[in-house]
């Protein structure tokens, strides 16, 4: 499925379902199973989009500075 940046929008803003999962780094980094754990997941459904750097509450955390350095 090709995402343009309207069908990515939307996507946040339905928040997420069976077929979108958001994860982001917010609360606690991600490890690489987490990731693997996720994609497996979505694979074994009937497919959809897993949205690294997304919060739970659609807010984009992608590209923002880790105030901790």
């Amino acid at each position: 499925m090709a995402l343009d940046e309207h069908k990515l929008e939307s996507i946040i803003q339905s928040g997420e379902t069976l077929s979108a999962e958001f994860k982001s780094e917010q609360r606690e980094p991600l490890s690489d199973r987490e990731i693997y754990e996720n994609v497996v997941c979505v694979a074994n459904t009937s497919g959809g989009v897993l949205l690294i750097g997304v919060e739970n509450d659609g807010d984009v955390k992608v590209g923002e500075e880790d105030d901790a350095h």
